[in-house]
C-alpha cells in the first residue's frame, strides 16, 4: 500500500518526483520479499494477507510497468493461484469474499485482453458467481464464458479450417461450437433487455454496459474473422451485423468517456472494452476516440502504453 501510495503522489506531482518513486519501489522491493517469506512459511492465517499482497503488487505493476507482462505474472501465479488454492468455499463469506468480488472483474478482464482461459470458467465457480446477484455479476460471468468459448473455438478452427480439411467429427464439434456461441449470445441479449440498475448505481451501469457491448463484439469476433470457413463447413455461427457493432461500439465510447470523468471506478478496468473496440474501429474518428480514451487511462496506468502499440500495429496491417 506504501508503494501505491508513493506512485499516485508521483504522478500527481506532490513533493520531488524522484523521491517518491525511489520509495515506492523500496516499498515494493520489501513487499516482494515479505510476500515470498510468507509464501516459503505459510499457514493458513496468512492466506488472505497472502492473497491481497498478490493483488496490490499487481497493481502496482500496472501503474510502471508498460509491458503489463510482470502484471500478468502476478495475476496468473499470484492473485489468481490464491483464490484457487482458497477454493470456492472459501470465498462465500468474509475477507476472502470481498477479494474474489475485487481481483475477479481482474481476472475476466485478462482472460480476454490475452484470450487466455480462466479458472472462473470452472463449474464450482460459476456457482460461487451465480450467488451473487447484481447485474455486473451477471456479466462478469458471460465474459468469462465467452473467453472459454474463444480459447476453444480457435484450437478447433487451427485444425479443422480450411473446411475442405474437415470430417464429421469437426462438423460436429463445429456445430457444439456455434451452439454454445447461440446460448451466450441468447443470454447478452436477454441481459440487456431484463437489466435494470437502481438510481444510485450509476458506476455499477457504466461497468455493465460498457462490458456487455465489449463482450457482444468479442463474441461476434469469435466467428467472424473466420467466416467464410465456417460457412464452408455449413455451420450457422452467432454473429452480429456491422451496424450492431457500430452501435456497441458506441456504447463503449459513450459510457467509457462518461465514466473515466466522472466516476469513481478505476480507469484500468476500461482496457477490456478498450481493446475490443478498437479492434472494431475502422474510420480515423473511431480510432481516435479510442486513443483518447487509452491516454486517459495511460495518466495513471502505464500499462494502457502497450495496447495503444497492439492497435496502432493492427491498424498499420488492416490499412495494408
Amino acid at each position: 500500500m506504501l508503494a501505491l501510495g508513493a506512485m499516485q503522489a508521483h504522478s500527481l506531482g506532490a513533493m520531488a518526483h524522484n523521491d517518491n518513486f525511489r520509495f515506492a519501489l523500496r516499498s515494493y522491493q520489501q513487499s516482494l520479499h515479505e510476500l515470498r517469506n510468507a509464501v516459503s512459511n505459510f499457514s493458513l492465517a496468512k492466506r488472505d494477507s497472502i492473497a491481497w499482497s498478490t493483488f496490490f503488487l499487481g497493481l502496482f505493476e500496472l501503474l510502471q510497468d508498460a509491458s503489463g507482462q510482470k502484471w500478468l505474472q502476478h495475476m496468473v501465479f499470484g492473485t489468481a493461484q490464491a483464490l484457487v488454492a482458497s477454493g470456492p468455499a472459501a470465498c462465500r463469506s468474509g475477507t476472502m469474499r470481498l477479494f474474489f468480488i475485487q481481483a475477479r472483474t481482474f481476472e475476466a478482464g485478462r482472460s480476454i485482453i490475452f484470450n487466455q482461459p480462466s479458472f472462473l470458467a470452472h463449474p464450482d465457480w460459476i456457482g460461487l458467481t451465480g450467488d451473487l446477484t447484481t447485474d455486473l455479476d451477471e456479466i462478469l460471468k458471460l465474459v468469462v464464458l465467452s473467453s472459454s468459448l474463444r480459447v476453444r473455438t480457435a484450437e478447433f478452427t487451427s485444425k479443422a479450417f480450411p473446411a475442405q480439411a474437415t470430417s464429421d467429427v469437426h462438423l460436429s464439434e463445429g456445430l457444439e461450437l456455434a451452439t454454445e456461441g447461440f446460448s451466450l449470445r441468447e443470454a447478452l441479449e436477454s441481459w440487456e433487455f431484463t437489466t435494470s440498475f437502481l438510481p444510485d448505481a450509476a458506476d455499477e451501469r457504466l461497468l455493465s454496459t460498457a462490458y456487455h457491448s465489449a463482450t457482444s463484439i468479442y463474441l461476434s469476433g469469435n466467428y467472424d474473422y473466420d467466416l467464410a470457413q465456417w460457412q464452408e463447413l455449413g455451420v450457422a455461427v452467432p454473429i452480429l451485423s456491422a451496424r450492431r457493432i457500430e452501435e456497441h461500439f458506441d456504447a463503449i465510447v459513450a459510457t467509457v468517456k462518461e465514466a473515466l470523468k466522472g466516476s469513481s471506478l478505476s480507469p484500468l478496468l476500461f482496457l477490456f472494452p478498450l481493446r475490443v473496440a478498437g479492434a472494431r474501429a475502422k474510420q480515423y474518428q473511431q480510432r481516435e476516440a479510442v486513443v483518447d480514451l487509452l491516454r486517459s487511462v495511460r495518466r495513471s496506468f502505464i500499462v494502457a502504453d502497450a495496447m495503444l502499440e497492439e492497435l496502432k500495429e493492427l491498424w498499420t496491417r488492416t490499412a495494408g
